[in-house]
């Protein structure tokens, strides 16, 4: 089933000339992009440029109709990638007064874009003595009338390989109190673009390491080409998605977390419990301008 395309829920006789949402609202039907660019994709695996997303919710939308349209922007620090296919998370810090009670019950929140499926994903994530849970909504990017995506210059590579032992651009960088993230490459050729927590030198012992943030994402999100097409012959009904589509998914979830070592070697959360280590394809280390 080839993907079905999107429609927009805005017309042109429902555009008030004049006003305010003549200049905000434009009515090509690529007045929002979908998927990200070539080039786009390049600045962020290549030179470690931030993501950021701009969208104007619809309030076309039966079940916000009423609540107004408005615009709002996001920064996507985590992303995946495998073949051709990406997700781009936020951190999971959201909350909002309609689930302020989240805060106190220990739930992480997340959005994530990309070109998987239909459209975008909302998911929160409970970590419990038994394991992780995650339930996740998945709806059109109909939804939205704008959308947007915004690739920043603003790090730079200062290393690509595999081995960094005394690095000396690593060094400086951590010396004169840069921000740092990687794109690491793992043997199955998934690529992960995460922010770092710390870096750290010891140069008595030449030992040169960091650990990314931490993160979560839903244990269906590993293949992102099965579950593309999961949601490809799942939710189309007569090749298009309805524009109201809210259906919610429970699975566990997974820890996105990496150690990574100067001598060609990681460790994922789970490896880290168990005292393993594996060797990865390829990182490249980039720092803030």
């Amino acid at each position: 089933m080839s993907k079905p395309p999107f429609k927009r829920l805005i017309t042109e006789d429902e555009l008030e000339r004049g006003s305010d949402r003549e200049g905000l609202i434009t009515l090509d039907y690529n007045n929002w992009q979908p998927e990200l660019t070539k080039p786009q994709l390049s600045q962020i695996f290549e030179n470690g440029s931030s993501l950021k997303i701009f969208l104007r919710p619809s309030n076309k939308i039966q079940s916000r109709q009423g609540s107004g349209t408005y615009i709002e922007t996001y920064e996507l620090p985590n992303i995946r990638h495998q073949d051709g296919k990406y997700l781009a998370f936020t951190d999971g810090n959201h909350t909002s007064s309609n689930n302020v009670k989240r805060l106190f019950q220990g739930y992480d929140s997340y959005y994530a874009y990309g070109n998987i499926g239909p459209g975008y994903y909302n998911y929160t994530v409970l970590c419990t003595e038994t394991g992780i849970q995650t339930t996740t909504h998945v709806m059109n990017k109909v939804r939205y009338e704008e959308m947007k995506w915004i690739v920043v210059d603003d790090y730079q590579l200062i290393f690509e390989g595999t081995h960094f032992t005394d690095n000396v651009n690593i060094i400086n960088a951590i010396q004169n109190y840069k921000s740092f993230r990687i794109s690491l490459t793992l043997q199955d050729d998934t690529v992960i673009r995460q922010d770092l927590d710390l870096f750290f030198y010891y140069p008595d012992q030449r030992n040169l390491f960091g650990y990314t943030k931490a993160s979560h994402f839903p244990a269906f999100f590993r293949d992102l080409a099965a579950f593309d097409q999961f949601c490809l012959q799942t939710f189309a009904v007569e090749y298009f998605y309805p524009q109201e589509m809210n259906v919610s998914l429970e699975d566990t979830g997974q820890p996105s977390f990496f150690n990574f070592y100067h001598d060609g070697t990681y460790e994922d959360a789970y490896m880290k419990i168990k005292g393993e280590k594996a060797n990865y394809k390829n990182i490249k280390i980039f720092a803030s301008k």
